[in-house]
């Protein structure tokens, strides 16, 4: 959406603010037009610019790199979409969460049948179709019904104590206790964030500290591993499962990143593109006052670059009476 504004004349220039909402994220650039005559046609060419070359993409400058990113994002949404929730109902944290509940599931259940052919404990076997269960369950109501934050405490809750049930079934320390804590931390780390990733932290680490301790003080609590065979199968594939988990994270870390500032770029070739095309000085000024794009009339109007200008205020690019009504 486009407005433009009309401000009474200040000192016999015309001031314009013309505002771009994007439709995801509240951020609004304003650009300052003046006009050094008492009429508007850079207003109207401004307006026009805005509706027709940015709105309907039709500008040479952006038009393919904007389909191109369009086609990207809307790819990326379609697929992830589908299981993890739209990224215009869910936020980037509860849509990880939801990849991770249905990820979990699944391993759980595939646990379930590596854990029979190995030969461990049914109460093992047991507990990895029930936590997978649970998962199953945290997946469809945080996807579908969308509660995030009491699903996140319940699953941390079932990691916890899945992560007890290994260690008195699967050689205790000896185990893959700790690569699930590992990987149990590394999905806290993307989810959360302040207090509540402080909080989740030490969960896990007053956890895993009672398990050690546990094991220091009453050792005859740990079921060994009847084979060593069992005990290398187990631990590498819960190394392996770990790994996956990590580069779960990671990429999908990554891929929203890469499209946020892709995004950010985007946006920042299309004003380029609209100050250039303005045939009056137009510039645009972050929080601090100090310019942070400018066009190439205002640029040959004070007699210096754009990188010249970039990052000053402007006191320090025109005379003080100038700067007064920039």
């Amino acid at each position: 959406m486009v407005i433009l504004k009309n401000k009474p004349h200040i000192r016999g220039c015309q001031i314009f603010y013309l505002f771009f909402l994007d439709k995801k994220k509240p951020v609004i650039y304003i650009i300052q037009v003046l006009i050094t005559r008492r009429c508007s046609p850079v207003a109207q060419l401004a307006e026009q610019l805005a509706v027709n070359q940015w709105v309907r993409g039709s500008s040479p400058c952006w038009g393919a790199n904007h389909k191109k990113m369009t086609h990207f994002i809307n790819k990326f949404d379609y697929n992830s979409g589908k299981f993890f929730g739209e990224t215009k109902d869910f936020s980037l944290e509860h849509q990880c969460f939801n990849g991770m509940c249905l990820f979990t599931a699944v391993l759980f259940f595939i646990s379930v049948a590596l854990n029979f052919l190995i030969d461990l404990p049914p109460g093992l076997i047991f507990s990895s179709f029930a936590f997978g269960t649970i998962f199953t369950a945290l997946y469809l109501l945080s996807r579908f019904k969308g509660l995030f934050y009491p699903c996140y405490w319940v699953a941390l809750a079932c990691g916890c104590m899945f992560v007890d049930t290994v260690w008195f079934y699967s050689g205790g320390i000896a185990g893959p206790s700790t690569i699930i804590s590992l990987s149990i931390l590394a999905m806290i780390s993307l989810i959360t964030a302040g207090t509540q990733c402080i909080v989740a932290v030490v969960i896990l680490c007053l956890n895993l500290g009672a398990l050690y301790m546990a094991e220091l003080v009453r050792p005859d609590l740990i079921i060994e591993y009847k084979t060593d065979s069992a005990k290398f199968f187990d631990n590498y594939f819960t190394f392996t499962m770990g790994v996956l988990i990590i580069s779960f994270v990671v990429h999908f870390t990554m891929q929203h990143f890469r499209s946020e500032k892709k995004q950010v770029r985007e946006n920042e070739e299309r004003l380029k593109a609209i100050l250039n095309n303005l045939s009056d000085m137009a510039w645009l000024k972050g929080k601090n006052s100090d310019f942070t794009l400018v066009n190439r009339p205002f640029c040959e109007a004070c007699g210096l670059s754009a990188g010249e200008i970039i990052g000053k205020k402007a006191h320090e690019v025109w005379p003080d009476s100038m700067a007064q009504q920039i």
